[in-house]
């Protein structure tokens, strides 16, 4: 039981540190680009709005991590565990792959 925790501790410190710095890698490509949205055409537009839900979807997945961190404490390993889930599959599919297709 307490390999599992330190496991869930240590993959949780990952999280929040790869959730935290992608968000502040895209806040800062979008922070760019966002001050001449009006001046760019389509084809630029599209992939800045890719940006803007990237960077959400990092500091949402970054908070799912640190609400997980709370659950530790109270020792909740399988809410744990579905936080984890969830916050892995934010990262991935709406940070990670439309920050890609944006750049």
């Amino acid at each position: 039981m307490k390999d599992d925790k330190q496991t869930f501790i240590a993959e949780l410190e990952i999280g929040v540190t790869y959730a935290s710095l992608m968000s502040a890698v895209s806040l800062f490509f979008t922070g760019i680009l966002i001050s001449q949205y009006r001046s760019f055409d389509s084809t630029i537009k599209v992939p800045i709005i890719f940006l803007i839900i990237s960077t959400f979807s990092f500091i949402f997945a970054a908070t799912i991590y640190s609400n997980a961190t709370a659950e530790i404490t109270l020792n909740k390993l399988k809410t744990v565990e579905k936080y984890m889930i969830y916050a892995k599959n934010i990262v991935e599919l709406l940070g990670l792959y439309l920050f890609i297709l944006a750049t």
